[in-house]
């Protein structure tokens, strides 16, 4: 997958998520809660596939934890941007790649003990996020957990469901100009291929992970946050 320009224009997700349009606020709060009693053990391992500018993880733990932090993207001015957000986690052991995701954690022999992917699985084919799944299982040490939230479908096709959340967001993404609204819709009409919920739940008992749960869902029911445990 290309780098597409509105991962360029990076003002525009920056707005989606300071108007909380993709429910970071509660994604991040679900996230923080779940994860930070493992922050007391030990020194984390943690792969972020599709990281953009780090804001997940920056809102997740403080700087004063010890994190062994790699996080992964195809857009390098996501990267530039996480680079200065992290810029002061000075406990942090931070790595930072330009690299596609599947790519990437099929060469990374490195075991983790947290492993997410937000916003990002969408944009591959479907035997690419099934491989990815599969090469997510492999990199997780024993008990570790995937943390999986992306766009999702029901019984609608691709089509379908991208038509009926650019509806939606025409109406309710009000701060988003003209121009921009239109890079977004472009840019899911050829970009986005969110599979059914029942295809990711599939996958991890396929790969053998020992179980899954729904953490949070979005209240249009276009985002779907999954724990996944190794």
């Amino acid at each position: 997958m290309k780098e597409h320009k509105i991962f360029t224009k990076f003002n525009l997700y920056e707005e989606i998520v300071k108007q909380n349009y993709m429910y970071h606020k509660e994604l991040i709060e679900v996230a923080q809660k779940r994860l930070q009693p493992k922050s007391v053990n030990k020194p984390l391992f943690y792969l972020d596939l599709g990281c953009g500018d780090a804001y997940f993880i920056s809102q997740v733990y403080t700087k004063d934890v010890p994190v062994n932090y790699t996080g992964v993207d195809l857009s390098e001015s996501a990267l530039n941007d996480a680079n200065k957000n992290l810029q002061d986690y000075k406990k942090w052991n931070i790595d930072l790649r330009h690299s596609d995701l599947l790519s990437h954690i099929r060469n990374d022999t490195t075991k983790y003990d947290i492993i997410s992917c937000g916003f990002s699985l969408h944009h591959l084919s479907k035997s690419d996020k099934r491989a990815v799944f599969g090469e997510i299982k492999k990199s997780l040490v024993q008990g570790g957990l995937f943390l999986f939230y992306d766009v999702v479908r029901d019984k609608e096709t691709r089509e379908e469901i991208n038509r009926i959340q650019i509806d939606h967001y025409k109406k309710k993404w009000i701060s988003i100009p003209k121009d921009s609204m239109k890079l977004v819709e472009e840019h899911m009409i050829k970009e986005d291929f969110p599979e059914k919920l029942t295809t990711y739940q599939d996958w991890s008992k396929e790969v053998g992970f020992s179980q899954s749960e729904i953490l949070y869902r979005t209240p249009h029911e276009f985002y779907v946050f999954i724990e996944f445990k190794n």
